[in-house]
């Protein structure tokens, strides 16, 4: 068992799979801000709401995810969703190009 697992760790190291493991780890926190706005550009367009109602049910959801100490952290948020459904057609194809570039 403990020949086995410095076996294993030799090649680890000698792989380096610890800079691998980062490197990925840091391409899919790349690629998670476009894919999340290209998400938010989307719902913008389901939504049959007009974009002040919408960003206040989308930020009651969000204010229930956030923690209660976080004083101020609604408006916020209902600020940055309305913003974002109202740029949805240029911020969807942005991000749709970012995320595609940064996650190939």
């Amino acid at each position: 068992m403990v020949g086995t697992l410095r076996h294993v760790w030799e090649h680890a190291r000698r792989d380096e799979a610890l800079l691998l493991a980062s490197g990925v780890a840091f391409d899919v926190l790349l690629a998670a801000l476009p894919f999340a706005l290209m998400i938010g550009a989307a719902v913008g367009y389901l939504l049959p709401l007009a974009p002040d109602i919408a960003a206040q049910d989308v930020a009651r959801f969000v204010a229930r995810l956030l923690p209660s100490s976080s004083r101020g952290g609604r408006e916020v948020v209902e600020a940055l969703i309305i913003d974002v459904m109202r740029t949805r057609q240029a911020l969807g194809l942005a991000s749709t190009l970012a995320f595609f570039w940064f996650s190939t």
